[in-house]
């Protein structure tokens, strides 16, 4: 007959823990004042896992994220696993794993591009913008205005790039920081983008802002 699994994976004090002649071969037996396992091999008990305060102690101190002798794990976790910790056992996606992107690709067939508003997209989350980046198929001249509005108040008009929008002159790609803009983006909130400065020799630009949620 099979061995039920309560007849074979036991619990219970050092001192209750029957004979290891008494259970079925493989049986595992866990004192719960030692805080170890054992396996019964049908004559004696042998170590199945280490135990005792030291290792539940380096146990408590990994799940909560703090190094044990020179472990790294929190730095393993935050590489692998988008995880980083806040203290006290808190625990939050790290930067990287917040961050994403919302933007536009204009393409005009061929065409020089104009000036006028190129299309919306929404974002889900709220979030902080934190840069831009701009590209096109050729070397040129362009310049964006970037607007964010609640979805109530569609089509968006505020302009958030103040004195820096994005832009290169006579180049094909250009990054940066949002400085000045105002950068909070609220859930559900709608980005309108605006081609403003008159394009020069570019048919097919790309738009994109970088947003760490909060």
């Amino acid at each position: 007959m099979a061995s039920r699994l309560q007849d074979v994976l036991l619990r219970g004090t050092a001192a209750a823990k029957p004979l290891a002649t008494d259970v079925a071969i493989g049986t595992l037996y866990y004192s719960t004042d030692l805080g170890a396992t054992e396996q019964s091999d049908g004559t004696t008990w042998n170590t199945y896992t280490d135990g005792g305060s030291a290792a539940s102690s380096i146990a408590s101190d990994r799940l909560l994220g703090r190094d044990t002798a020179g472990v790294g794990l929190v730095e393993q976790l935050t590489v692998t696993s988008g995880i980083e910790f806040t203290g006290a056992g808190g625990v939050r996606l790290t930067t990287a794993a917040r961050t994403q992107t919302v933007g536009i690709t204009v393409d005009g067939g061929g065409t020089v591009l104009t000036i006028g508003v190129k299309g919306y997209r929404s974002f889900p989350v709220a979030g902080t913008i934190t840069a831009w980046r701009l590209f096109a198929d050729v070397s040129g001249d362009i310049e964006f205005d970037v607007l964010l509005d609640p979805f109530a108040s569609f089509p968006p008009t505020t302009s958030i790039v103040a004195t820096a929008p994005p832009l290169f002159n006579g180049a094909q790609s250009d990054e940066d920081t949002v400085g000045t803009w105002a950068t909070d983006v609220d859930a559900g909130d709608v980005f309108g983008f605006e081609i403003t400065g008159i394009p020069d020799l570019i048919t097919r630009v790309t738009l994109e802002l970088t947003i760490v949620l909060d």
